[in-house]
């Protein structure tokens, strides 16, 4: 990270994050709560120059519920903040994509960086205002229906199973079918074997078929793969 950023991050990022209760690692901004793990990073473009820094903004939800579900490190000391980037904000528009469009924002020596901090700052804000909306893992699988994320799908499809939420179960795996109707159904089916193979390393496969059959029957379809 250039001295252009890190100045910057600290005269016009690290005052509001701090008043908002985030702390600073590296180049990251972090504020846990006893379900989530919510983390802003900056990242320097590789294209970068002296006098001239483009860097992007990631954002990252970690659920410790999520995690605990798929037998992975719960313990924030022991997570590095890689790790926390579970589920990422790609797009400017969009607070999570399908796609991998990331807010990109421009220092240079000659830039008003007074302006830049307004822009960045305003940014932040949408993304704040969306992690105080999340109160419980459940609420992030909504969203996830409501805009048709899949981002990690496989976590959270196990996580959703362990809990019981069949309308997430269904909707994902009707919703992969209709995204994979006008391909190549071995696409598909690489998929659907893949999530087998991942159920059978976590032991829950079999636990689960009584629920997953009644789930079949209950919206009167036959899911794309056999029990």
């Amino acid at each position: 990270m250039s001295q252009l950023l890190k100045d910057f991050i600290k005269s016009d990022i690290h005052p509001m994050m701090k008043e908002l209760g985030y702390r600073k690692k590296a180049n990251y901004f972090w504020r846990k709560n006893d379900v989530f793990v919510f983390t802003i990073n900056f990242q320097s473009s590789q294209w970068n120059f002296e006098g001239r820094d483009e860097f992007f903004i990631n954002c990252g939800i970690y659920s410790f519920e999520v995690a605990k579900a798929n037998g992975e490190e719960s313990d924030f000391s022991k997570l590095s903040m890689s790790d926390l980037l579970l589920v990422q904000y790609n797009d400017r528009q969009h607070f999570f994509t399908k796609h991998h469009h990331f807010s990109s924002f421009m220092l240079a020596d000659t830039s008003d960086v007074l302006e830049t901090g307004k822009q960045v700052r305003e940014e932040l804000k949408m993304v704040l205002s969306f992690f105080n909306s999340l109160t419980d893992t459940r609420k992030l699988l909504d969203w996830f229906m409501k805009e048709k994320v899949w981002v990690h799908h496989n976590k959270f499809l196990i996580y959703a199973f362990q809990q019981g939420y069949w309308d997430y179960v269904d909707y994902f795996i009707k919703d992969k079918k209709l995204n994979y109707e006008n391909e190549d159904d071995s696409d598909y089916e690489t998929e659907m074997n893949g999530l087998k193979i991942c159920f059978h390393s976590f032991s829950i496969w079999a636990r689960l078929a009584k629920e997953y059959r009644e789930l079949c029957e209950k919206y009167h379809h036959q899911l794309d793969f056999e029990l």
